[in-house]
């Protein structure tokens, strides 16, 4: 069986499993593996033993009757790497990648290998953390997870956070050229549609709210 929590999360199963002699057992799990990771547990019916772990998405019966209900905790709070270049503000966690230049595809497919997503912004002050965060590098502009590649005008998050606040420099944004993806300016902290294609640094964060 294969469960997944869709934000960081403690997966919490409940095993209920009957014998044919009508004894009833019940297994309590939880599985606590960070960020939208694939949780699984099996249990070994050879042995006779309630064993659970994350295993291959199967469980193996023999003479059994299993009833699962699985549901998501919250974690209580955010669990940011500090060592690891990692900052916390608030409930999330937030990673500036100013020393290295990808696209915009590339730059998340990166964030997400770090258990985030390309940042999202959704409030003032969380735009002026960031832009405090990254008044250190050069360059004229940093990626965010901003796009509408889907349709255009329609911005979105990937993280799908709601795209509500918005502050967007002088004259954007304007789709020159076929711009559709997010950045942020170094310079004032405005954002920039851009090429998605252009190497830029980039901002990673987790969201734990």
């Amino acid at each position: 069986m294969f469960f997944t929590c869709t934000k960081p999360a403690i997966l919490i199963c409940l095993v209920i499993f009957q014998t044919q002699l009508n004894f009833a057992h019940i297994g309590l799990v939880l599985l606590d593996n960070g960020y939208a990771n694939a949780h699984c547990f099996s249990y070994d019916a050879e042995l006779f033993k309630h064993i659970f772990k994350p295993a291959s998405c199967r469980i193996k019966l023999a003479n059994f009757s299993v009833f699962v209900v699985a549901f998501c905790l919250s974690n209580p709070g955010p669990q940011c790497d500090l060592s690891n270049g990692w900052r916390q503000y608030g409930s999330n966690c937030y990673k500036l990648k100013a020393d290295v230049r990808k696209s915009w595809n590339l730059a998340r497919h990166d964030c997400v290998f770090e258990g985030g997503d390309l940042v999202s912004i959704t409030t003032a002050e969380e735009n002026q953390f960031v832009s405090l965060i990254q008044q250190s590098p050069t360059g004229i502009s940093l990626w965010m997870g901003g796009h509408d590649s889907v349709t255009e005008g329609g911005w979105e998050w990937t993280d799908g956070s709601p795209f509500r606040y918005i502050r967007w420099n002088a004259g954007n944004p304007d789709n020159y050229d076929g711009e559709d993806c997010l950045s942020i300016l170094v310079s004032n902290g405005y954002w920039n549609d851009d090429k998605c294609e252009n190497k830029r640094g980039y901002i990673c964060n987790v969201i734990y709210s």
